[in-house]
């Protein structure tokens, strides 16, 4: 995307960095309020269609209104991608996004760009 701010995930070091045991970055924490949709979109690029799998993730249990994870995974592929996830929170507070990246088949990297956050 071009943003010219990155962040760069590899596995280069750990095939242990599988799904049950991710690379996690905070990338925001976002101050939301109650009953008002949330909306986070990030790009993701992968360096290896199925060697790595990445994913953007608002984590459960953080607020109320959001009991469970909240992500979107990467497709398998190396185009780059902009994921969204959504949610809307029943209390006023403060939530942090996160990106993932996991060991599948080879090491690899992932890069995430330019994030736009809105509320309504």
């Amino acid at each position: 995307n071009g943003s010219g701010v990155q962040w760069k995930f590899t596995t280069q070091t750990n095939t242990n960095r599988q799904s049950g045991y991710t690379l996690k970055l905070p990338i925001a924490k976002i101050a939301v309020t109650a009953n008002n949709l949330v909306t986070v979109k990030a790009w993701f690029l992968k360096g290896h269609a199925t060697n790595i799998a990445a994913s953007l993730v608002c984590r459960g249990g953080q607020i109320a209104g959001v009991a469970s994870d909240v992500s979107a995974t990467k497709a398998s592929d190396t185009s780059e991608e902009q994921l969204t996830i959504t949610f809307t929170p029943t209390a006023d507070g403060v939530v942090e996004i996160e990106a993932r990246a996991w060991y599948v088949a080879g090491h690899s990297t992932v890069i995430v760009d330019a994030m736009t956050i809105t509320q309504v």
